[in-house]
């Protein structure tokens, strides 16, 4: 670096510490904030940043902050909440975790080993047996206080519930409900970034497209207060947007709005339509939050067509014909508008999916087909919560990478954001059954009708034996999402388990009738249903499938070859193709310690060495 780069990079660093420290009690004051503040957009700051010290903003942000908070724990009277206040968290619980794993010690502890060097005066002898008592009874006021602070917050979020539902389409083209549908996620996704609404998720509410049940009955049914619906219309350019806010429990119209704008002004009708919501309910919005409302994901109507088109056809009826097409819709958004990032996201995740679920990409193809699109995005963002989710998705599927994925779903969590299923995936694969268990319980009170959350919820009960509960979970979920092909699958192991064989029978063959492509885990599982139904023909014709298909080198193949041979109770023949899987990094190993028909191998030797290789947390081992 030249004195004249090095000299413009103090001068950039110097500019950036003087901002922070004109707002380091805002805790709001972050890195929008500090971006706007020198005049330049995010991406600028963080490239600007990353070659000057190698940080994010983010980093830099928090560090300033942290090392301002040491200074005014060694120099001045404050207790750790003060100073957590003073350099602008709003937590200091979070503040003394963040301390402590930037300064390898807590701010308390800091500040006590201060102490003891001024402390010059004799220390009085203290009553201990008063001071306990007292400790207890402030503790006591403070349970009280924070548990009915905590009541009335609760009371206070469900009195504002409320459920978007799916937006009608109103042009004569039913090609166009793309639009619809993605008009209603972008409202819905805005009221979801006020802390004081509790919304009820997409999942659950494209479960009343074209219900002919009343605004009560889908009120009552989902617990919620209030109901928002509409319609949306789309032609020559122009858009027309209806919306009304309902009251669940009256059916009476509290608020409507006709919006009828040109479709450059989509964006600003999105938010519109949140913020008068929010201003019908009494709602208080941050001045972060009115930020994030206002912030369109693009400016560019076509690329945001396109965007929409794609994300269509992957959150409707999911298959890989509908993943190709999404791919080119994406891609086209991105030529229109080089810098959204969504598009980018989105685009590597459906070539990460067709790596998993459908496995017609191998890891290696999956893994080189999407890095270029989330390498973008990182530069765009590399903190954006969508693109975190994604990363550590590849990063404990993909690469094995267990606590690495963990810190990026914590990073994304602090953010407010939920993926869904990819927090509860590495939870279960590290057999923390009981931390599941309770998550899932808990998203099911706020959203009973989250199908993928009793999916989550039955695997970790069937995992830890508990079959029959399992069972019943598992049929709840179905009765939500049927359109889900795994669930075939998990009810074959289930009636497997519990020794309903016919009816693993009956479920495995309809989910491979149902399927456009005949997945290998329910082939396996189906030749393990033949063997205790003892029809070994048709047991070896479905083995010999599984094998000709390993022969043509399809992906994925081996570690489910394995699973029969496990459920064969053939060993050597488990770890042949379990080691072929290793080999080939197949992203259903992952299972290994998990899946009941795996662990029937847990008590040889070789299972325990390829536990190693895998890398897979000692702690937590079956």
């Amino acid at each position: 670096m030249s004195i004249s780069d090095s000299n413009n990079s103090n001068s950039f660093i110097s500019k950036l510490q003087e901002k922070l420290e004109a707002n380091l009690s805002n805790e709001k004051f972050g890195v929008e904030e500090l971006a706007d503040a020198i005049g330049l957009s995010r991406s600028q700051v963080h490239r600007k940043l990353k070659n000057a010290t190698g940080q994010s903003i983010s980093q830099f942000i928090r560090e300033y902050r942290l090392q301002k908070a040491k200074k005014l724990l060694l120099q001045e009277d404050f207790s750790a909440a003060e100073v957590a206040y003073k350099v602008g968290f709003n937590s200091p619980t979070y503040f003394s975790k963040a301390f402590h794993d930037y300064f390898g010690a807590t701010p308390g502890k800091i500040k006590n080993s201060t102490s003891e060097i001024k402390k010059e005066k004799k220390v009085k002898r203290i009553n201990y047996k008063l001071y306990a008592i007292l400790i207890i009874i402030v503790a006591l006021i403070f349970v009280f206080f924070y548990t009915k602070k905590n009541e009335i917050e609760e009371k206070l979020i469900q009195e504002k519930s409320i459920v978007v539902l799916p937006f009608a389409n109103m042009s004569n083209n039913p090609d166009q409900q793309y639009f619809s549908d993605g008009i209603m996620e972008a409202v819905l996704n805005h009221l979801t970034a006020l802390k004081d609404m509790h919304v009820i998720s997409r999942t659950t509410s494209m479960r009343y497209k074209d219900t002919d049940k009343s605004i009560p009955e889908i009120a009552k049914e989902l617990n919620v207060n209030y109901v928002l619906e509409g319609g949306v219309q789309e032609s020559n350019g122009k858009i027309r947007v209806n919306a009304q806010l309902i009251e669940g429990k009256t059916d009476n119209h509290l608020w409507s709005e006709q919006y009828d704008r040109k479709l450059e002004n989509i964006f600003t009708i999105q938010t519109d339509i949140a913020k008068n919501i929010a201003e019908a309910l009494n709602t208080y919005i941050s001045q972060e939050e009115i930020i994030s409302i206002n912030k369109p994901i693009t400016h560019n109507p076509v690329a945001y067509e396109n965007y929409l088109r794609g994300k269509y056809l992957l959150e409707g009826n999911w298959s890989l014909e509908n993943s190709k097409k999404a791919i080119n819709h994406f891609d086209a958004a991105i030529q229109r508008d080089p810098e959204f990032i969504e598009a980018y996201i989105w685009m590597g995740n459906s070539y990460i999916t067709q790596g998993t679920w459908y496995g017609n990409l191998s890891n290696k193809q999956a893994k080189k087909l999407a890095k270029p699109y989330f390498d973008k995005a990182k530069e765009i963002d590399p903190e954006h919560p969508l693109l975190l989710w994604n990363i550590a998705l590849i990063k404990y599927f993909f690469e094995w990478d267990f606590k690495e994925a963990a810190k990026l779903i914590e990073k994304a969590k602090e953010q407010g954001s939920r993926s869904g299923y990819i927090d509860f995936h590495l939870d279960l694969i590290l057999r923390k059954f009981t931390k599941v268990i309770k998550e899932c319980k808990q998203e099911i009170k706020s959203d009973s009708f989250a199908g993928t959350i009793y999916w989550n919820l039955a695997y970790a009960y069937y995992h830890m034996g508990e079959t029959d509960k399992a069972l019943q979970i598992i049929k709840k979920g179905f009765e939500i999402d049927p359109d889900q092909e795994a669930y075939y699958d998990h009810f074959g192991n289930l009636y497997n388990a519990l020794g309903m064989h016919k009816k693993a029978e009956e479920t495995l063959k309809k989910g491979l009738e149902v399927s456009d492509k005949r997945h290998a885990s329910m082939i396996a599982h189906l030749a393990i249903t033949y063997d205790k139904l003892n029809q070994p023909a048709l047991r070896d014709m479905l083995i010999k499938e599984l094998r000709e298909r390993i022969a043509q080198n399809e992906s994925m193949i081996n570690v489910f070859t394995a699973h029969a041979y496990a459920g064969l109770n053939i060993p050597d023949s488990a770890f042949y193709y379990l080691e072929r899987s290793y080999k080939r990094h197949e992203v259903d190993l992952i299972w290994l310690q998990t899946d009941p028909n795996l662990l029937l191998l847990k008590d040889d030797p070789r299972y325990v060495k390829l536990l190693d290789k895998i890398g897979f947390p000692e702690e937590n081992r079956p």
